[in-house]
């Protein structure tokens, strides 16, 4: 066992044990569900390249039933991306993350500029009862600074909470 947490043998077993032809293809079909995925599912939002081999590299241990251990899935997908992948094949995982991280910027970007034009509108609602009024605009609590004015209607200020 070295200090990794993995023996050099089990990295060799997964090594031999993986399926070349499936860990090689980007794992989604395209960019836009791979970007769906890092905003749903993933810990890190930004992807890379070997970020994209490390979830196929992960698929293939569970269908593979070896334990999870991060230290030797960094291991592999770093064995895999450096010895096992052709430049070209690199260079299309770069591609399908550099597409999703796009993707996912515009989404961001999209997100924050609605809740700024949210914030800003300043225009009272208009409705017809003074429920619309409260339901569209907010209860505003600076008119009354009396404590009755926080309590239910039909409250009295001075009853004992009925207890």
């Amino acid at each position: 066992m070295s200090s990794k947490g993995f023996s050099k043998s089990e990295l060799e077993s997964l090594l031999y044990n993986l399926d070349y032809d499936k860990i090689s293809m980007p794992p989604y079909d395209n960019q836009h569900t791979i970007a769906y995925h890092a905003r749903k599912h993933a810990r890190i939002k930004i992807l890379s390249g070997m970020g994209l081999l490390k979830w196929n590299i992960e698929s293939e241990m569970q269908k593979l039933f070896f334990p999870k251990n991060t230290n030797l899935i960094d291991s592999a997908t770093m064995c895999v991306w450096e010895t096992r992948l052709e430049p070209f094949q690199r260079k299309e995982f770069e591609k399908m993350a550099k597409e999703a991280n796009e993707i996912n910027q515009n989404k961001r970007q999209i997100t924050e500029d609605t809740l700024n034009r949210i914030v800003r509108i300043d225009i009272p609602q208009v409705g017809n009862l003074p429920l619309d009024h409260s339901f569209y605009n907010g209860t505003s609590f600076m008119n009354n600074n009396d404590f009755e004015s926080f309590l239910p209607a039909g409250s009295s200020g001075n009853s004992n909470f009925g207890w």
